[in-house]
C-alpha cells in the first residue's frame, strides 16, 4: 500500500523519538475524521520495557513528546504538534496521541516544528474559478478512425504577494500527455504558497485563506480543503539505498482542515458557475484582494459572512448575525472618518449604497438599512417586544449575505460581472421578499 492514511486505515508500525538508545514503541496510526492523525500506544505500567509511554500517558502529568516518527513498511509520517488524547487501563494500558500537522515523509532530522519552503492545496472550487485551459487535442488519421493525442500543459499560474508568501493559483495535470480514441479529462488547478526562508504549515495555511474567502464569497457555497502537500530540501526523495534525491511534494494532514478532507463535495452546479472568474480580477485583482484582506478591518467584516456561507450554523437567527456583524464592521471600514458609535442602520445603509443594488421594490435605501438593523437589534435584545417569525428572519438573512458578498465586488472593480445580480433586473433575493408576503411597515420587515 501507499504511504497515506485514509479514513478507514489502520497502519500498525513503531514509533521513533530519535534519542539515543530510546527503543522504539509499537503503536497503531489512524485517522480520526475531525482531529486528524491519531496514535494510539499499547504499554505495560510498571515493566522497564515501556517506561517511557508510561511517562508520557501518566495520570496528572502526561508529558509526550512535540514531535515523532512513525515508520511501517509503506513509509514513514513525521508528526508534529503532539497532543495528549487521554490513556486507560491500570496495568495494561493504551495511550492516545493527536498530531496537529503529519506529513507523509521521512525527514533528515527529527525537529519539534519544520518551516517548508512549499506547499499547495487543493480546494472545492478552484478549477472553475480559475477556468485554466490547458488542454491541447490532436487528431491523427489512422485507418478509418482518428487517434486522438491529447497533452496537459499545467503552464497558467496567476501570483501575487502576501507578507513574505508568493502566492500563486497554478494549473496542475496528472499527467503530460495520453493517445487514445476517446477519454474524459479536464486540467486542475491548486493554491501553493512559496516563503523563501520557510514557514510552519499553520503559517502557509494562514497565508492561503484569504483565498479560500474569496472562493466562498464568489462561489456563494461552501469551500472545502481536499489536500495539502509540502515541497522541502528537509524531506528528500530517499531511494532504497539510502542516498537523497532531490526533494519532490509529500502528503500533508493538517488537524484544522481535517474535517474538510472528508466532508461531502458541494454540489458541482454549485460551484461550476461562480459570480466572476480569475480572468475577471487577472494578477493585479489578485493582489488587490490580499491586500485588502491581509487588513484587520476588512478581515473582521469579511470572516463572519465567509464562515455562514462554509456552513458554521444551520440556525437562522445566528446566520442573520454574524453576516449583519459582518456589515456593521465593512461601514465602519467604508466610513473615511471611522466614526465611534455610529448606528447601526447607517453602517448598513453605506453598504447597500456601495453594492449598487436595486432594492427600491423594497423601500429607500434608508428604509432597507432601517429594517435591517431593527430585524438584527429584535433577535438580540431579550427587552424588545417584537421578535420577527422565522420567514422574515430567513429572507433577511439572504439579502443581508448577498450586501455583503456585492462589497467584494464593489471594492475589487468587478461589480459589473457580478452575473447573478445583473442578470434579470431584480435579484432573486430581492424578489422572494414580495413573492413570500413580505414587506417593509413601521420601519420593520413584517409578514402581509
Amino acid at each position: 500500500m501507499d504511504n497515506s492514511l485514509e479514513a478507514d486505515r489502520v497502519r500498525v508500525g513503531m514509533l521513533i523519538d530519535d534519542v539515543e538508545g530510546t527503543p522504539y514503541q509499537q503503536c497503531t496510526l489512524t485517522r480520526d475524521p475531525s482531529q486528524g492523525a491519531l496514535l494510539s500506544v499499547p504499554y505495560v505500567n510498571g515493566v522497564e520495557q515501556f517506561e517511557l509511554p508510561s511517562e508520557w500517558f501518566e495520570f496528572g502529568t502526561a508529558s509526550p513528546p512535540e514531535s515523532l516518527l512513525f515508520a511501517d513498511p509503506d513509509g514513514h509520517v513525521t508528526l508534529t504538534g503532539l497532543r495528549f488524547r487521554g490513556a486507560r487501563g491500570l496495568v495494561y494500558s493504551l495511550g492516545r496521541l493527536d498530531a496537529r500537522v503529519a506529513i507523509f515523509g521521512q525527514p533528515r532530522k527529527l525537529q519539534r516544528e519544520y518551516r517548508v519552503k512549499t506547499l499547495r492545496s487543493r480546494l472545492d472550487g478552484l478549477h472553475h474559478f480559475a477556468a485554466f485551459e490547458s488542454i491541447d487535442i490532436g487528431f491523427r488519421r489512422k485507418a478509418d478512425r482518428f487517434k486522438v493525442r491529447v497533452t496537459l500543459d499545467p503552464k497558467d499560474v496567476v501570483e501575487a504577494k502576501s507578507g513574505s508568501f508568493t502566492l500563486a493559483i497554478r494549473a496542475t495535470a496528472p499527467w503530460d500527455a495520453m493517445d487514445g480514441i476517446g477519454f474524459t479529462t479536464q486540467a486542475d488547478a491548486e493554491l501553493e504558497t512559496t516563503c523563501a526562508e520557510g514557514a510552519t504549515v499553520d503559517e502557509h495555511i494562514q497565508a492561503q485563506w484569504a483565498v479560500r474567502a474569496l472562493l466562498s464569497i464568489v462561489q456563494g457555497t461552501q469551500i472545502r480543503w481536499r489536500a495539502h502537500k509540502v515541497l522541502d530540501h528537509q524531506f528528500p526523495t530517499w531511494m532504497l539505498d539510502g542516498h537523497e534525491e532531490k526533494p519532490s511534494f509529500v502528503n500533508v494532514l493538517y488537524q484544522r482542515t481535517a474535517g474538510d478532507f472528508v466532508a461531502p463535495v458541494a454540489e458541482t452546479t454549485d460551484l461550476r458557475w461562480p459570480a466572476i472568474r480569475l480572468a475577471d480580477l487577472g494578477a493585479g485583482g489578485l493582489q488587490r484582494w490580499l491586500d485588502l484582506y491581509s487588513q484587520p478591518l476588512v478581515r473582521r467584516a469579511v470572516e463572519p459572512a465567509v464562515e455562514v456561507i462554509n456552513g458554521a450554523t444551520r440556525f437562522v437567527e445566528p446566520r442573520l448575525l454574524m453576516t449583519v456583524l459582518g456589515l456593521d464592521a465593512m461601514g465602519y471600514f467604508r466610513d473615511d472618518l471611522r466614526k465611534p458609535k455610529t448606528p447601526l442602520h447607517m453602517q448598513i445603509e453605506r453598504c447597500l449604497l456601495a453594492s449598487g443594488l436595486d432594492v427600491s421594490a423594497l423601500g429607500s435605501v434608508r428604509q432597507v438599512a432601517t429594517a435591517i438593523a431593527h430585524v438584527n437589534n429584535d433577535i438580540k435584545h431579550p427587552d424588545r417586544d417584537h421578535r420577527p417569525d422565522g420567514i422574515v428572519m430567513r429572507l433577511v438573512a439572504d439579502l443581508a449575505l448577498l450586501v455583503m458578498r456585492m462589497q467584494t465586488f464593489e471594492l475589487l472593480g468587478v461589480q459589473d460581472k457580478f452575473r447573478p445580480v445583473r442578470e434579470g433586473g431584480m435579484p432573486a433575493v430581492v424578489q422572494a421578499f414580495e413573492r413570500n408576503g413580505v414587506a417593509i411597515r413601521d420601519e420593520r420587515f413584517l409578514s402581509t
